[in-house]
C-alpha cells in the first residue's frame, strides 16, 4: 500500500510540476536566497538588478511569480495531525520562487526597456507640429 501511496503521490508532483511551468516545486528557493540568485542573473542578462528585497518580491508577485505555502505555526504538519486537540491553528505563511521566475522576470523587465526605449527613438524621429521634413 506505501508504494502505492508513494507512486501516487510521485505521479501528482510530477504533474503539478508539468502545469506550472515557472515554479515547479523541486526548484522553489526562499527569498534570501533569490535575492542574491537574482543579481547574478540580473549581471549575465544585463538587466538592472532590483535594489531591495521587498522591490524584487512585489514585482514578482505582480508577474504571479511567487508560490506561497502554508504551515501551522510552531508545530510541523505532523504533530498538528497526531495532537489530540488538533482545533485551528494559527498559520505562518512562507512565500518562494524559483530560479526560472527569475529569470522571466527579468526577460521580461528587458523586453519592456527595450519596447520603450524603440518607442522614444520612434518620438524622436516624427516632426514637430507644423514643421515638415
Amino acid at each position: 500500500m506505501s508504494d502505492e501511496t508513494d507512486s501516487e503521490l510521485e505521479r501528482l508532483r510530477k504533474a503539478t510540476d508539468a502545469e506550472d511551468e515557472f515554479l515547479p516545486l523541486a526548484e522553489q528557493i526562499p527569498m534570501r536566497e533569490a535575492f542574491e540568485l537574482h543579481q547574478k542573473i540580473a549581471a549575465e542578462l544585463n538587466v538592472p538588478a532590483y535594489k531591495t528585497e521587498n522591490r524584487l518580491w512585489s514585482e514578482l508577485r505582480k508577474h504571479n511569480l511567487v508560490a506561497t505555502r502554508q504551515r501551522p505555526k510552531g508545530t510541523s504538519v505532523e504533530e498538528w495531525v497526531r495532537s489530540s486537540e488538533p482545533g485551528l491553528p494559527n498559520f505562518e505563511y512562507t512565500e518562494f520562487t524559483s530560479e526560472r521566475a527569475i529569470r522571466e522576470l527579468l526577460c521580461r523587465k528587458r523586453a519592456r526597456r527595450k519596447e520603450l526605449d524603440r518607442d522614444r527613438k520612434r518620438e524622436k524621429r516624427k516632426p514637430a507640429k507644423g514643421q515638415s521634413n
